[in-house]
């Protein structure tokens, strides 16, 4: 499916980033993780007014979870953010699903890549 394809693309580039930072000798302090087909109704909000403590995420599209195209991610953030591969190809990924079902069955109704990325999220104890 495409969101196998999305997962798959996220450790493509979360190896990119490692790999460039290894290169350079340095770790980059922020990271967008966006679709290339959105479409800006207006400029991003400029990265230095928000708090690298919190995952930024639109709040719209986010389909009984968090809006998945676009992000604003520290550094640390981003580890967890592209890792959905890892826990999948892994088996952690019904691990994780299994705990979000077992602490809120009636938040979960619905099995939608925006209530995956939302559950990681909580897994990974970052804030939206």
């Amino acid at each position: 499916s495409s969101l196998v394809q999305q997962y798959f693309a996220h450790r493509s580039c979360l190896e990119m980033l490692e790999k460039q930072e290894a290169k350079m000798g340095w770790r980059y302090e922020r990271v967008v993780v966006t679709r290339f087909d959105l479409h800006w109704l207006a400029p991003h909000p400029r990265v230095e007014l928000l708090d690298p403590s919190f995952v930024w995420i639109p709040h719209s599209a986010h389909w009984n979870g968090v809006n998945d195209r676009h992000a604003l991610l520290s550094r640390g953030q981003a580890s967890h953010y592209l890792s959905s591969w890892y826990h999948l190809v892994s088996g952690r990924y019904a691990a994780i699903v299994e705990k979000a079902l077992a602490a809120e069955p009636k938040r979960w109704g619905k099995a939608t890549p925006e209530a995956w990325m939302s559950m990681l999220l909580e897994h990974a104890r970052l804030q939206v």
